[in-house]
């Protein structure tokens, strides 16, 4: 499979196949075991055919799992961001434990920034 695409290759093999058929009695005619060689083919078409579209589910899979995950995490940031100003309101806005768990969220947003800097994207 020379570079071909997924497409490219079922395509080729329509026509392997379809001139495989036509030419049956002239290849047979030639010692080709003409049924043999579409038997093969068909098998291989087959069978590529079957594992693209279980290739595709898993991807609409993926998607919604995907789609799902990062529901949780916004909803787990926020809960947990939540959380932390609880702490802080309950230790005292200004006392240093306040400040100590301050630093956890502004820990992670800077080194947010930093990676998106470093892969040349504006902070958000």
């Amino acid at each position: 499979m020379p570079g071909m695409s997924y497409t490219e290759t079922i395509g080729f093999m329509d026509m392997v196949l379809a001139s495989l058929e036509k030419l049956r009695d002239v290849l047979e005619k030639g010692g080709v075991d003409a049924d043999r060689l579409i038997e093969i083919v068909r098998g291989l078409r087959d069978r590529a055919l079957d594992l693209n579209a279980k290739q595709e589910a898993h991807k609409r899979g993926l998607v919604a799992t995907t789609a799902e995950l990062e529901e949780v995490l916004h909803e787990a940031y926020d809960r947990a961001s939540g959380a932390l100003d609880t702490m802080i309101a309950s230790v005292g806005k200004t006392s240093d434990d306040a400040k100590n768990l301050r630093r956890m969220r502004s820990n992670v947003l800077r080194e947010r920034q930093t990676r998106k800097a470093a892969r040349g994207k504006p902070p958000a």
